[in-house]
């Protein structure tokens, strides 16, 4: 995985972009966050549903950092199973981002 870049949002989630396609992945501790449970849970989730997860070298400011990503979809599952209500804001947003799209609006 090249070509991606670490962001650290201000309620402390570490999450990775890809440069080039714009697709974003979380760390386990950032989806424990944003799902409200420990990351012992995501760990455990992620094991006993069989997710996959992206190992990674990524350049942060504190220097080469080797991280667990969980990708879109994983995130998703996730959310689903953890916090629906979070799930749900995040839908929200992709509809208008997809209408828009299908309506070649541009903002």
């Amino acid at each position: 995985m090249s070509n991606l870049s670490n962001y650290n949002t201000p309620e402390g989630l570490e999450l990775v972009i890809d440069n080039q396609t714009g697709e974003c992945f979380a760390s386990q501790s950032a989806t424990a966050r944003m799902c409200g449970v420990s990351e012992t849970a995501i760990r455990k989730f992620v094991t006993s549903n069989q997710i996959e997860v992206k190992n990674a070298e990524i350049l942060t400011d504190a220097g080469l950092r080797t991280s667990n990503l969980l990708d879109e979809s994983a995130i998703y599952k996730a959310l689903e199973h953890y916090n629906p209500s979070m799930l749900v804001a995040c839908a929200k947003l992709g509809l208008r981002m997809y209408l828009h799209t299908l309506a070649k609006f541009e903002v």
